[in-house]
Order: C-alpha cells, then sequence, then structure tokens
C-alpha cells in the first residue's frame, strides 16, 4: 500500500515538475517575442521616418530647382540625380516595409526568420548602393557643381564638413540600427526554434 502511494505521489510530482517546465518555457517564448516584436517595430517605424524625411526633401527639390535653376547646368543635374534618388528611395523604403511586416509570429518560426533574412539582403543591397553608387555620385557631382560655380573657399570647407558628416551618418545608421537590430531578431528567433526544438 505504502509502494502504491509512494508511486502516486512521484507521479504527481513528476507531472507538476513538467507543467512547471512548460509554464517557463511558454513565459521565456513570450518574453522573446516580445522583445522581437518591438525591434521589428522599431525597424518599421525607422524606415517609415525615411520614406516621410524623402517625401518632404521632393518638394524643397522641386522648389530649388525652379528658383536656382538654368544658372548652371551641374546644379539642374545635381537637383534632378537628388529627385530620382528620393523617389526611389520612396518604392525601395515601401518595399522593405512590406518586407519586414510580413513577420507574424503567430506563423511558423522558419517563415519568419526568411522574410527577416529577406529584410538583411535588402539592407546589405541598399548599404552597397549608398557607400558605392549613390554617395560618391553625389560628391563628384558636388564638387563639379563647386568648380563650375568657383565655390569660394569656406564653401568647399562646408562641402567637406557635409561629406564627412553623412558619411558618419550613414556607418552609424547601418551598424547601430540595422545591423544591430536585425541580429537581435534573429538571436530572438533562433530562441523561440530550439524552444520548439525542444518540445
Amino acid at each position: 500500500m505504502e509502494l502504491e502511494e509512494m508511486k502516486n505521489t512521484w507521479n504527481l510530482l513528476n507531472r507538476r515538475l513538467d507543467e512547471d517546465k512548460l509554464l517557463k518555457e511558454s513565459l521565456i517564448r513570450e518574453i522573446i517575442q516580445r522583445k522581437a516584436d518591438r525591434v521589428i517595430n522599431k525597424l518599421i517605424n525607422y524606415d517609415i521616418f525615411s520614406v516621410v524625411t524623402l517625401l518632404l526633401l521632393i518638394p524643397l527639390m522641386v522648389y530649388c530647382y525652379f528658383w536656382f535653376g538654368g544658372k548652371f547646368v551641374t546644379w539642374d543635374i545635381y537637383i534632378i540625380y537628388g529627385i530620382i534618388i528620393c523617389l526611389s528611395g520612396i518604392a525601395w523604403y515601401a518595399f522593405k516595409i512590406q518586407t519586414m511586416m510580413k513577420v507574424d509570429l503567430s506563423k511558423q518560426i522558419n517563415e519568419n526568420i526568411y522574410h527577416i533574412n529577406r529584410y538583411n539582403i535588402c539592407v546589405r543591397r541598399e548599404k552597397l548602393f549608398a557607400n558605392f553608387v549613390f554617395g560618391p555620385v553625389f560628391v563628384f557631382l558636388a564638387i563639379c557643381m563647386f568648380i563650375e560655380m568657383k565655390a569660394r573657399f569656406d564653401l568647399w570647407v562646408f562641402l567637406i564638413c557635409m561629406v564627412a558628416l553623412a558619411s558618419l551618418t550613414t556607418y552609424w545608421t547601418y551598424k547601430r540600427i540595422y545591423d544591430k537590430n536585425i541580429t537581435s531578431i534573429l538571436r530572438s528567433f533562433n530562441e523561440i526554434k530550439e524552444l520548439e526544438e525542444k518540445e
């Protein structure tokens, strides 16, 4: 009789331990999901901010083109190039937002990892184009424009400072906003995947 009671007690304790373990795992998963969701929203908000900024730049550039246009050829080319970059940037950020919004924490984790990796590829391509195509062309056109305008020395100093500031801002944006947050999301998803595999 005592042996039977001991077995029942032992089984009851085992069941409670299993329930406790499942509860802890579900709490851990919920915490990880909340953290990932917060970071995803942060990236989406940053991309929306970028779209709004580009939308505000376009009227300013159009105004500058019509107000100062026709005096210098390189100025006209510089402004037209800027408008084209803004328009293509809006389309690009809209695509990135759409890609990130496909991440749904109620769906399978592998599908979410796929969408985050796709977003990461978009960010890497954007970084390459910004560093090796858009940025250098902007700098080249600015130098040509300053030469054509026969700009004073203080304007050249201003240009150098602006290029340095733009380079540092671009580096900081990709390092601190994109790379750090994407790594954090992928780490969270891998932790959730490990928890699912244990079950």
